[in-house]
């Protein structure tokens, strides 16, 4: 034993003469033997020596517990235990080389412990000696380096992650200085990493985003992190480029804060894809400016300011004249460039801190902001009329148009953009009725009103949302079997506090303040809901009117949209359909109102004139316009005699009808006398207080089930 260990010693320790490593070791007075096995067993290393066949001789402390194996267990084993399948041909060539006296310096392998486990090792091996200079044996020492080995797996695998990402990582110290630069780095931002590392990231940084770097540092020195933050960055030929970044801090051993770690992802196309998103969405294609939905966003942030600042802002809401004809004569495309040079002309109008929009077909509306007085809203109105007037050629065609504009004021028309544009609207409709190229105020109440009509006003635009309205129906008979045929849809309105409120009372200050294309919507809507369900059950030709105000007949385009959408929402025919509408109507808007009547009689709806005689009659309606029925009004039925003068107006009314092809309907019938002598005068249907008053849904539908079953008669 002895004499082996002089050659282990040898071995792990050559060229180092004996004496002299037990003074350098300051072992001296110790037997040698218990020196160098001092040496061997508190070493942190595996030292194993074995002969020349590969048989275990010596096995220390650090072996049995790298290896699991105890020394009784393993010295007189084979060194083959160790080793995992597929790594058994490596001890062979380790006994070679050293049985020709070479070496094996730091060879990384694997070796299985006594669990089963793999372990990563780094092995030397040397020749043993005898004292004649042959090689007896090999003398090994191994590592456990698994630890190791982890860890450069881990940094290779995290190094593979960000050379192979797409995302720009990138490391800078806290003086924002770039340690780090990965190639999509250098992709991203056209730098190489040569270029980049050592200087200041701010290198990257548009002018006006130079401060953002001095609160990113702040924010990391604070061990904050910062997510997803969007701003701009400049490329090496100076374009922007738009990323989202993430920035985080990086600590040392003792977790302090000592750099930055800083992930950029390129979305330019991202952003660009979000903004054409958001302009379709605000802008109107055809002109390119605002349109309702960018506009509206628009005006709610001003009412905001201006509800803070206590300012005033206008709005002007223009309609071109007539601006179908064009369209219908010259085309579509032609119509768009129509648009188009009025959008710019209206531009040509305004200060850059007015705002303008297309609210659909031929509207615009401006916003006048930081107004002192009316007069400068008057001034730019009609500068606008006069600009938009002006002769001008496109395509060829020489066209002067003309425009009609209603203005509304803030906060004094209305605290919101509904209740404004509902002013501005009725204020437009005056004007139309003024003729063209006018501009009119909403005026507001006027001393003269009486104080609570506002409030009913106020009332009465939330009626709807609060349920407080609903229709009822009164049916209308034929003359000749009693049959119920048609009814008559009407508004009413009950208030919470008021209770009823009559039509005659509520529907003026509708049509006064901008509310009656709202109800007359609403009426649509709910009447065509329920006629729906009674075609089904009282037949198809069963028919419903309803009543039309003269407010509702200014917009072609959209009084036909919106009919021709109901009727196929609830699937109905326009046969079904009758729309009332007084003399007034067609005396004030006569060209408009023909349009939107011929284009109902084209959807099959008839049309009739209600309380016909009691206006500004004229018999020339009944020759320009597509009127089916005639409607003669209570006030002549309720006075009926026998020759009296009511008598011969109502004759003279029917004779008329028969002549142009027409039907009457007979309204506000209340006793036998009156149905008798309209039956001799030959009337085509009945309407009134002796058949029934008008009724709710529910019980209309129990008025018809036992109205339509009874048997024919003559009264």
């Amino acid at each position: 034993m002895p004499g082996f260990v002089r050659w282990f010693v040898r071995v792990t320790y050559e060229d180092v003469p004996m004496d002299s490593l037990s003074k350098t070791l300051g072992l001296s007075g110790f037997d040698q033997n218990s020196q160098f096995k001092a040496i061997v067993e508190g070493s942190d290393d595996a030292i194993i020596s074995k002969d020349l066949a590969g048989t275990i001789l010596s096995w220390n402390l650090a072996a049995e517990r790298i290896f699991g194996y105890t020394a009784e267990e393993m010295i007189g084993a084979k060194m083959i235990l160790l080793f995992p399948e597929g790594k058994e041909l490596e001890e062979s060539a380790i006994l070679s080389q050293i049985a020709k006296g070479g070496k094996v310096d730091h060879f990384h392998t694997q070796r299985v412990h006594k669990d089963g486990s793999l372990l990563n090792v780094s092995v030397t091996a040397s020749p043993i000696r005898s004292w004649d200079g042959l090689v007896v044996g090999v003398s090994s020492i191994a590592r456990d380096i698994t630890a190791q080995v982890r860890t450069e797996q881990e940094i290779a695998r995290y190094q593979a992650l960000i050379e192979s990402s797409e995302d720009a990582i990138i490391s800078k110290d806290l003086q924002g200085n770039v340690q780090t630069w990965n190639p999509a780095a250098e992709q991203m931002f056209g730098y190489s990493s040569a270029e980049m590392i050592g200087q200041p990231i701010t290198r990257l940084f548009p002018p006006d985003r130079l401060k953002e770097e001095q609160r990113i540092l702040e924010a990391i020195r604070r061990g904050e992190h910062i997510r997803h933050f969007r701003t701009t960055r400049l490329k090496k030929d100076g374009a922007p480029i738009y990323v989202s970044v993430s920035i985080s801090p990086v600590y040392d051993s003792r977790r302090r804060v000592c750099g930055v770690c800083k992930i950029a992802r390129d979305i330019t196309k991202e952003i660009i894809h979000e903004e054409m998103i958001w302009k379709q969405a605000n802008f109107d294609a055809t002109t390119q400016l605002f349109n309702r939905e960018g506009f509206s966003r628009y005006v709610d942030d001003l009412v905001r300011m201006s509800s803070l600042c206590e300012k005033r802002f206008a709005l002007l809401l223009l309609d071109i004249d007539n601006f179908k004809i064009y369209n219908d004569t010259y085309g579509h495309d032609f119509g768009d460039k129509l648009l188009f040079h009025v959008a710019t002309t209206l531009k040509g109008c305004l200060r850059e801190s007015d705002e303008l929009a297309r609210f659909g077909g031929d509207e615009f509306i401006v916003c006048l902001s930081g107004f002192s007085s009316t007069s400068g809203i008057q001034d730019t109105a009609q500068k606008i009329i006069d600009q938009v007037g002006a002769v001008v050629e496109i395509d060829g065609t020489m066209i002067a148009m003309t425009c009609s504009i209603g203005i509304a004021v803030f906060p004094d028309d209305g605290g919101d953009l509904k209740s404004l544009l509902q002013k501005a609207d009725h204020a437009m409709y005056g004007a139309k009725k003024k003729g063209k190229s006018q501009f009119r105020f909403f005026s507001g109440i006027a001393e003269s009103d009486r104080p609570e009509d506002y409030s009913l006003v106020q009332a009465l635009s939330l009626a709807i949302e609060n349920r407080e309205l609903e229709l009822h129906y009164q049916p209308i008979l034929d003359a000749h079997t009693l049959r119920v045929v048609k009814a008559e849809a009407l508004i009413r309105w009950r208030h919470p506090e008021l209770g009823f409120v009559p039509p005659d009372r509520f529907i003026p200050l509708a049509e006064k303040y901008g509310l009656i294309k709202q109800l007359g919507n609403w009426v649509t809507d709910q009447a065509l809901s329920s006629l729906a369900e009674w075609v089904a059950l009282f037949g198809q030709n069963f028919q419903l009117s309803i009543n039309k105000s003269p407010y509702e007949f200014y917009d072609h385009d959209e009084s036909i949209g919106s009919m021709t959408r109901a009727l196929h929402h609830h699937g109905l025919s326009g046969r079904n359909l009758v729309i009332e509408i007084t003399e007034h109507s067609l005396m004030d808007h006569s060209q408009v109102t023909r349009r939107i009547l011929d284009s109902y009689q084209g959807l099959g709806i008839e049309i009739a004139i209600d309380d016909f005689g009691t206006g500004y009659s004229s018999l020339s309606y009944l020759k320009h316009y597509p009127v089916k029925l005639l409607k003669i009004d209570k006030s002549f039925v309720a006075s009926l005699r026998d020759f009296g003068a009511d008598y011969h107006l109502c004759d003279g009314i029917l004779r008329i009808a028969r002549n142009l092809g027409l039907q009457v309907v007979a309204e506000g019938i209340e006793n036998e006398e009156q149905q008798m002598l309209l039956s001799s005068l030959g009337c085509d249907f009945y309407q009134g207080y002796l058949f029934s008053r008008p009724l709710n849904r529910s019980d209309f539908e129990a008025f018809m089930q036992r109205f339509v079953s009874e048997p024919d008669g003559d009264s």
